[in-house]
Formats: C-alpha cells, sequence, structure tokens
C-alpha cells in the first residue's frame, strides 16, 4: 500500500519580512470530500492512524521563525 502525505507551505517577500510563512497539511480536498477515517473503506480504516484526528480538514495557519538557534 502507498502511502500519501500532502502538505502546503506559501511565501512571500512581505512575509517573508515578518519572518512568516503560510501552511496547510493533510489530504486536498477542493474537488473531493473532506478525508475521514471513520467513512474510509475498511481497508483503509485497518491502516494504523493513532494519534490522527478522524476528519482530516485543515486551516490555513500562520508560522513564525523561532527566535535565535536551535
Amino acid at each position: 500500500m502507498n502511502s500519501v502525505a500532502t502538505n502546503a507551505k506559501l511565501i512571500s517577500s512581505a512575509l517573508l519580512n515578518r519572518s512568516q510563512m503560510l501552511a496547510q497539511g493533510g489530504p486536498t480536498h477542493d474537488d473531493q470530500p473532506v478525508f475521514s477515517w471513520a467513512k474510509a473503506p475498511p481497508k483503509i480504516q485497518m491502516q494504523p492512524h493513532r494519534g490522527q484526528p478522524d476528519t482530516w480538514d485543515f486551516d490555513w495557519i500562520t508560522l513564525e521563525a523561532a527566535a535565535g538557534p536551535l
């Protein structure tokens, strides 16, 4: 079985000047239903997914760079 993870990160000069970027994770759902473990086919539901949300419908979030060394 193949595994796929989808995410997106956007940056612009305005965001870069503020040490920020926009990010969104999860399978895309622009042209398909939002993914839900509970509604997935039984073979998919049997795949390990402990700790994951049942429904993958995430909004864009703003991430900020950490100050100082990591």
